[in-house]
């Protein structure tokens, strides 16, 4: 049992952190949230005589991961987040956390190839977040609504499955082993309502 008088505060200001989407970086570089953190706020244990059950809770994957907005948000917000990255690639940015890998797509300028994508927004503008955590979360633990993630089944390989939520732009790829689903990727992209934004084909 943790003794330190200020451990119960620690605890009451990370679950409230987690709740409101905040990063709750310091200035001295405090290392950000991860997707298992997420993950553990939705996620309520209770000990049985031999195993930890998991129950879910009503805490739900947030729409926006730490308040960045595809077609929105740009890299300048992002790097308030997330500070420079490690490494860059054509125009994606990459950072290794301790919990998690993030690229983020940035737009090469209006309707300019950005890789794949092409979107009529200013360059640096925010196009495509992908987080892959690096600790194992189960699907469950996020919380999605089924009435709004629609379940789909690769066809190869066949035990990889992808959650889609057009309207929120939120893909989940889980990897099914056995009886345990875990998940490999959140995407963030564009939301439904953002559709206008796409570039017609060249």
């Amino acid at each position: 049992m943790n003794n330190n008088p200020k451990f119960p505060l620690l605890i009451f200001v990370t679950v409230f952190c987690l709740l409101v989407g905040a990063s709750c970086m310091s200035s001295g570089d405090r290392p950000i949230l991860g997707t298992a953190d997420l993950a553990a706020s939705a996620y309520q244990r209770t000990k049985s005589t031999s195993t930890l059950i998991p129950r879910v809770s009503s805490t739900p994957l947030p729409t926006d991961w730490h308040d960045l907005v595809p077609l929105h948000s740009n890299r300048a917000d992002a790097e308030r987040v997330l500070g420079k990255p490690q490494k860059s690639r054509y125009s994606t940015s990459i950072y290794e956390t301790a919990h998690d890998r993030i690229d983020i797509l940035y737009s090469e300028g209006p309707c300019e190839a950005s890789e794949v994508e092409r979107w009529n927004v200013s360059k640096d503008v925010i196009i495509r977040i992908d987080v892959r955590p690096k600790q194992t979360v189960p699907v469950e633990a996020l919380v999605l609504d089924r009435n709004r993630y629609v379940k789909t089944r690769e066809s190869h390989p066949d035990n990889w499955f992808t959650y889609w939520n057009k309207d929120d732009g939120i893909r989940v790829e889980t990897i099914k082993t056995g009886q345990v689903e875990d998940v490999n990727s959140i995407t963030y992209g564009p939301k439904a309502k953002d559709q206008s934004l796409s570039c017609p084909p060249k």
